[in-house]
């Protein structure tokens, strides 16, 4: 399977029979296809052995629909066309990754979607991530999610401006967000929110319950790091690519993408025996590290950071039932075989089993030396799986060009 293509509607065969169905459904499509073909429009395509197995067609809009009323006066993402033709895949998640992906870019954090009740799969594939039922657009229902971001954080003034126990509130500190840069600057020039903090308490717990741990999924694609533990994770680069399609390696071959369940979800579960693992709790971010190829001589120039994913959770080989508890946990999500994963519960070798969403594909990928110019260099890190600081970890973030609008901090 190629990688999915963002290719203009006049590239694509109208009277390919992927199409037949839309067609029932809006008598009107052709139409409304050839306007956008003319316009120049462009949308997501995906090809298996030459057939056109998807199509999802993002369309940017400052006013809305007559027929539609939307909850938030702002610019809007509209999925207008949105189907897929793969069985027994999760190709429906990566394309909805996909769409947030296109939204966040364009740092717009609210998308719409209409559907017919009888698409039950992926009216719920689209609630499994956070759109609601908001209103109707007809005889179709109108599908809504907000992607929360750093512009949903309370004020200064919001959280304690009105509590008589807390100190009066200085005027450059009304109307400032509860970030993290904005609670260190009046941490550090506010002598009597000092006290407060320490003391009162009720700053502080206001503060945490801010970005309290919440479901990964019904609210990806936004990362909570306020508070979670942060880590980098090794993976070997022919499991790599399997796993994680849309940070594939320019220079790698398209030919090592799959139409896969691992391939697609947005969930994946991953296998190891490394150290520290059996540390990890619900929340804790993962920063995904490529090791080399074997062609390549050093890792410093040829390993690099990828991704960013999210902990679902975490289980110990030992707390399966059985082996088939083990197999129904693993094998939608994993890159393993069947024959790997009964080996792996055979054999106890390869102990933590991790759950996790992906959430962030890197623009700009580091090399190893580079993120150790971050972290520091130091001889005895084993770099299959270790910690690091929510300094190092905002740097990463900032170096590898990530919009962390969507990362709480």
């Amino acid at each position: 399977m190629s990688n999915i293509e963002y290719k203009k509607f006049s590239d694509v065969d109208l009277q390919d029979p992927f199409f037949d169905s839309l067609r029932e459904d809006y008598p009107e499509f052709d139409t409304w296809y050839q306007k956008k073909a003319k316009a120049g429009e462009l949308a997501y395509v995906l090809y298996k052995d030459d057939k056109l197995v998807c199509f999802v067609y993002l369309k940017i809009e400052s006013l809305f629909d007559v027929d539609v009323i939307l909850p938030y006066d702002t610019r809007w993402v509209k999925i207008g066309t949105f189907k897929i033709e793969a069985r027994q895949t999760k190709l429906g998640q990566r394309l909805i990754k996909r769409a947030f992906d296109f939204a966040v870019s364009h740092n717009i954090f609210n998308l719409y979607v209409t559907a017919y009740d009888r698409h039950t799969i992926l009216i719920g594939i689209l609630k499994n991530y956070g759109f609601i039922e908001y209103g109707n657009k007809g005889v179709e229902k109108v599908l809504v999610k907000h992607i929360i971001s750093n512009d949903d954080l309370p004020t200064f003034s919001q959280v304690c401006g009105g509590m008589t126990q807390c100190p009066p509130l200085p005027k450059e500190f009304t109307h400032l967000k509860i970030s993290y840069e904005n609670f260190c600057n009046r941490h550090a020039n506010d002598l009597y929110f000092q006290i407060c903090y320490q003391n009162c308490g009720h700053f502080s717990n206001a503060y945490y319950a801010i970005n309290k741990y919440r479901d990964p999924a019904l609210n990806f694609p936004t990362v909570y790091a306020r508070g979670a533990n942060k880590y980098i994770l090794a993976i070997r680069p022919e499991y790599h690519t399997r796993m994680f399609p849309d940070s594939k390696l320019c220079t790698e071959s398209s030919s090592v993408l799959l139409d896969t369940s691992e391939a697609n979800s947005i969930h994946k579960v991953y296998i190891a025996k490394m150290r520290g693992m059996e540390n990890l709790q619900s929340g804790d971010l993962i920063i995904i590290y490529r090791m080399k190829d074997n062609q390549h001589p050093s890792a410093h120039y040829h390993s690099v950071v990828t991704s960013l994913c999210v902990l679902e959770e975490y289980r110990h080989i030992n707390t399966f039932r059985n082996e088939s508890d083990f197999l129904d946990y693993c094998n939608p999500y994993n890159i393993f075989t069947i024959d790997e994963l009964k080996r792996f519960y055979r054999e106890k070798n390869f102990i933590h089993i991790i759950k996790m969403t992906y959430n962030i594909s890197f623009k700009k990928r580091l090399t190893k030396s580079e993120v150790e110019e971050i972290i520091g260099q130091d001889r005895r890190r084993y770099w299959g799986f270790f910690p690091i600081s929510d300094q190092n970890f905002r740097k990463i973030m900032w170096e590898t060009k990530t919009n962390d609008s969507v990362i709480i901090y």
